[in-house]
């Protein structure tokens, strides 16, 4: 009996260990993103809408720069404009601009309604029924 109790608090120490190196590093990590993170100032005229990687050190954005959507090229070696954009194809996300984030759950819902309204319009398309 004493060496079931034993071993009872022995998982149950090393569960209680294991949670608290897990949170340790959970904050730690945040407290390391904070420090670390490069200050670029207030930018108010620079924003980025959308960023591809298409190869090693070599990516594709679309980048609001006052009012104007421009296409770059990277890459390792240089930044090249491909081409200035419509830019009424790509509106401005006030609401987005100001909290910084957006919620998992709003995405999550999004990207699920997309999916059902896709089976949705494969099913209304069925052309060989009798």
């Amino acid at each position: 009996m004493g060496q079931d109790l034993t071993t009872i608090l022995t998982g149950i120490g090393t569960i209680v260990l294991m949670l608290a190196v897990f949170v340790g590093a959970y904050y730690f990590s945040k407290f390391v993103s904070k420090k670390y993170q490069p200050k670029y100032g207030n930018v108010r005229n620079i924003e980025i809408i959308e960023r591809m990687t298409v190869g090693k050190d070599q990516s594709l954005a679309l980048v609001r720069v006052s009012g104007k959507v421009f296409l770059l090229a990277f890459t390792a070696q240089s930044v090249t404009k491909i081409e200035e954009m419509d830019a009424s194809l790509f509106p401005e996300n006030k609401d987005i601009a100001k909290t910084g984030d957006i919620s998992f759950m709003s995405i999550f819902t999004d990207a699920y309604n997309n999916l059902l309204n896709k089976k949705d319009e494969g099913k209304g398309d069925d052309s060989n029924e009798k």
